[in-house]
């Protein structure tokens, strides 16, 4: 689940058996160097190598390129989040992260931001959102963009000048399908890959097209 891309130009993964992957590109060669307790999702790299993952045991955790795998943030309160989803970092280390909620259907998802070297999230958005799924900064970083899986929509947050959260805007709607992942490009498009169907579109905010790629 997932891609992190460290600024070695190695990748990073995870299985759904709690394993953990480096990834060489160059060589199209993968090693397993970490397993956690419980299945991870989302991931970053920070400039040092280090990988973060958006851990289903209800935290984040930071793993080291030696394996070192420690807790780098919980919920508010010391308390597990619901569903740790997927995080992104802002260019002063702020950490950016999804909670899917419980997927029972109920608008119970957040989307919370934790301060540079970790420790306890605060809820950044102040509303519950839909399913909250990953999520990316645009170059500028005047929005927080999120997959809005069980709305089939791409949803923004306007990050306003003193880091607060602005307005929503639900971005591009998605009928009969289910969207998972998205990435910027560095021509400003979203990249948007579906769980149903099997695709990956790209979308042009300029023009407000929908591609399928």
């Amino acid at each position: 689940e997932s891609i992190g891309i460290g600024p070695d130009g190695r990748a990073y993964t995870t299985g759904t058996g709690c394993q953990v992957y480096r990834i060489n590109l160059t060589s199209n060669a993968a090693e397993q160097f970490a397993s956690t307790e419980a299945r991870c999702l989302g991931s970053a790299v920070d400039a040092d190598h280090n990988l973060y993952v958006a851990h289903t045991g209800g935290n984040v955790l930071k793993i080291t390129p030696d394996a070192v795998t420690s807790v780098y943030a919980t919920g508010p309160g010391g308390a597990n989040f619901n569903c740790t989803n997927y995080p992104a970092f802002d260019k002063q280390g702020n950490m950016y992260l999804s909670d899917s909620g419980d997927w029972s259907g109920t608008i119970n998802g957040m989307l919370y931001k934790i301060k540079p070297g970790g420790g306890e999230a605060q809820q950044w958005y102040p509303h519950a959102v839909d399913t909250p799924n990953a999520i990316a900064l645009d170059a500028d970083e005047k929005y927080l963009y999120f997959v809005e899986t069980f709305g089939n929509a791409i949803v923004r947050v306007a990050i306003n000048d003193d880091g607060s959260a602005g307005e929503l805007e639900r971005v591009v709607h998605m009928p009969r399908h289910i969207p998972d992942g998205i990435a910027f490009d560095s021509e400003g498009r979203l990249w948007i890959a579906c769980h149903r169907p099997d695709a990956i579109y790209y979308f042009d905010l300029k023009s407000r097209r929908l591609e399928l790629f």
